[in-house]
């Protein structure tokens, strides 16, 4: 079996799980899923795959979900358990579990809840049947194992206020000491390994995270109001995420598509408002002590395919085309406010480039570029966070050089 082939199938594991176990005691009612969402539907589509047996409705207790549909209140299943066999593949709820049981439901025989299954649950432990495990304080975080054998480590002092993580089958989770989130959720998907050093301040933040991506952040990252949906960071499979210490990222759009990269140095910082979109293959690699204004745009690609109607062919997205079409900025580089910087561009060390400037090509070192698109306007210079300082050596020494 391939890599590619092996990873499907340890996705699928939990699904298949769910859809013998439905097998196996529904005896003939109709099968009920609680809750619509994507993984809900992909037992939907097993089920029918493998045993021929459809989905008669979905059902849940938020009334905005209910659209008398699809989806139905689950009030309709009350007392009715030898007419419907009712699969819940969501986070643990005792509400859920009251409802089944109150409605005279018996657990496997007329339900299968996959999270109710905890065999051990302490301060600082808690194991599953399944044999996923958190390791650490985790009282008040609500969370789903959707898989096998998965685990969380979480250091010592993290605080949780409303947080939802969804963990899939061979994830690695470290969240290191003294992390703080704030109305969080981290949706991780099959075979993820994320990982938070210390001092991480998330705030205000969805983070999705695709099928095998590898995410690491340093110690000392701030990461500031970040949403999935509104503003966001989507990032899809096979990715590669790297953020150095003592970094800050304000509200922004991160969207990274399947075998992407994207390496961040040590104290970056980006204002609000940016959009970051690298596409298959592409990278943006980004050196150390960068600051980067508001509303900056980096792209490494066009985001739409391109033919040539005589030949038929794509022009300028496929793999081979995107692995070239990168960007690479250097260390102690300024990209002033509404900057939008393109694939096939390097920029130089200690280098800055004006507000609203075009960037595509390649900028030296230690020069002021600016304009649309952007031209070196001046050479040898350096540049400081401190406003009004008088002293060269604020700049940083090993930034205070000639252009090249």
């Amino acid at each position: 079996m391939d890599s590619d082939k092996a990873k499907q199938k340890e996705t699928e594991d939990w699904i298949v799980h769910i859809v013998d176990t439905i097998n196996q005691y529904y005896a003939g009612r109709q099968v009920v899923l609680w809750g619509k969402y994507k993984a809900s539907d992909n037992i939907r589509n097993k089920l029918k795959e493998k045993y021929g047996v459809e989905i008669a409705f979905y059902v849940d207790s938020d009334s905005k979900k209910i659209d008398n549909k699809q989806v139905f209140s689950a009030d309709c299943l009350d007392g009715k358990s030898s007419e419907y066999y009712v699969v819940i593949p969501l986070a643990f709820y005792p509400s859920i579990k009251e409802k089944m049981i109150g409605g005279g439901y018996k657990n496997k025989i007329d339900y299968y809840y996959f999270s109710d299954c905890a065999v051990c649950q302490k301060d600082d432990y808690y194991e599953d049947a399944h044999g996923n495990k958190i390791i650490g304080g985790y009282q008040g975080l609500k969370f789903a194992f959707s898989g096998f054998g998965a685990a969380i480590q979480i250091g010592e002092n993290v605080h949780f206020h409303d947080t939802s993580i969804y963990v899939h089958n061979h994830s690695k989770i470290v969240i290191g000491n003294e992390s703080y989130f704030q109305n969080c959720k981290i949706f991780i998907e099959q075979g993820t390994k994320l990982e938070f050093g210390r001092e991480v301040n998330l705030q205000e933040s969805d983070i999705w995270i695709g099928e095998y991506a590898d995410i690491l952040v340093e110690k000392n990252v701030k990461i500031h109001g970040m949403q999935l949906f509104k503003t966001r960071w989507n990032i899809s499979d096979n990715v590669r995420l790297k953020i150095g210490s003592q970094s800050i990222l304000f509200y922004g759009y991160l969207y990274m598509a399947e075998n992407s990269l994207l390496q961040i140095g040590r104290e970056f910082s980006i204002g609000e408002g940016y959009h970051v979109a690298l596409d298959r293959y592409t990278s943006i690699t980004i050196g150390d002590d960068c600051m980067f204004s508001n509303d900056i745009l980096l792209r490494c690609g066009d985001g739409h395919s391109i033919f040539d109607v005589v030949s038929g062919e794509n022009i300028n997205s496929t793999d081979e085309i995107s692995k070239n079409r990168n960007i690479e900025i250097g260390s102690h580089v300024w990209v002033g406010m509404r900057a939008a910087v393109l694939y096939y561009t390097k920029i130089g060390d200690g280098s800055i480039v004006g507000a609203m400037s075009l960037v595509k090509g390649i900028l030296p070192n230690n020069c002021i570029a600016a304009g649309v698109p952007a031209k070196v306007m001046r050479k040898d210079v350096s540049w400081s966070r401190e406003n009004g300082t008088d002293n060269i050596s604020e700049c940083g020494y090993q930034y205070v050089n000639k252009t090249k």
